[in-house]
């Protein structure tokens, strides 16, 4: 719940920044809106591959948090590029869809946002999102086997 609300605080300083009206619990309301869906969709689809592949296929490190591979991190090395992998890790079909409920909830939520400004919002913290994945995969890419 702490990451919610955290998150819901970035959206709000960067809808506040953009000149959009909007209180904090409109805004923890749109972030939860658009993470609701997407916890759902990957925890029917964790369970289906759970039962469906072999327990020997799955990583035991990397497998904890998803056995979805939605994203782009399969095509590099983890050992060769941690920086690349991360990024590439959130770059999925998921993720997209997150963006874009964010963005319709930040726009329906709000008084004065929008549809461009909730863009803009939305994918201005996807983008921070992505350098701060960036940076730990630099910061600790020896950590990723």
């Amino acid at each position: 719940m702490f990451g919610y609300a955290f998150l819901a605080a970035v959206f709000f300083l960067f809808i506040m920044a953009m000149g959009g009206q909007m209180n904090y619990l409109q805004v923890l309301s749109a972030v939860i809106y658009a993470a609701f869906p997407v916890s759902v969709i990957r925890f029917i689809l964790n369970s289906i591959l759970l039962f469906l592949k072999d327990p020997s296929d799955i990583h035991p490190v990397r497998g904890q948090s998803t056995l979805i591979q939605d994203n782009l991190n399969f095509l590099v090395s983890p050992a060769d590029h941690p920086v690349i992998l991360s990024i590439l890790g959130v770059l999925g079909v998921l993720w997209f869809y997150w963006v874009w409920l964010n963005a319709i909830g930040i726009k329906d939520a709000g008084e004065k946002v929008s549809g461009s400004m909730a863009w803009t919002v939305s994918l201005g913290v996807y983008v921070m999102l992505i350098l701060l994945v960036g940076i730990s995969g630099f910061l600790f890419g020896n950590f990723i086997s």
